[in-house]
């Protein structure tokens, strides 16, 4: 139900923001993180959401990835690290010039190359939201 919200609320065209299940270069994206960095339980029943990829080549090797338990991040260079959605702090904005950055606690944050604002603030929306329906309460 989740998913289909989201397929209906946002619009990521144009960008390497991926929506699980929309189509089959979303679904081959986000198998790919999954593969590089995204360690999901599909035995516990996490579900993938949806998934930036931060790669020239297109790999989606580095990026992050939501899930229904949490947020995996794998910034270039970087260690991986999961977040599950009780850890998330709080989710912050930092806008730049070349690199804009979601902050989920003081120290781990995404950091988007080359992605237009709106479209950041929008992924930073789908965590919220995420949190909200997946893990206990919380306040921006």
């Amino acid at each position: 139900m989740l998913l289909n919200r989201f397929w209906k609320k946002y619009s990521f065209n144009g960008c390497d923001i991926y929506l699980w299940n929309k189509d089959r270069k979303s679904n081959e994206k986000i198998r790919s993180a999954i593969n590089h960095y995204a360690n999901i339980d599909s035995c516990s029943g996490e579900v993938p959401i949806a998934c930036f990829d931060d790669t020239v080549s297109g790999n989606a090797s580095d990026g992050a990835l939501i899930s229904s338990h949490g947020v995996y991040v794998h910034n270039m260079d970087e260690e991986i690290h999961f977040l599950p959605y009780r850890d998330i702090t709080g989710v912050k904005y930092k806008p730049g010039i070349f690199t804009k950055e979601i902050f989920l606690t003081r120290s781990i944050c995404i950091k988007f190359s080359a992605v237009l604002e709106v479209n950041v603030r929008a992924f930073a929306e789908m965590i919220v939201e995420c949190k909200r329906n997946f893990g206990d309460g919380f306040t921006i």
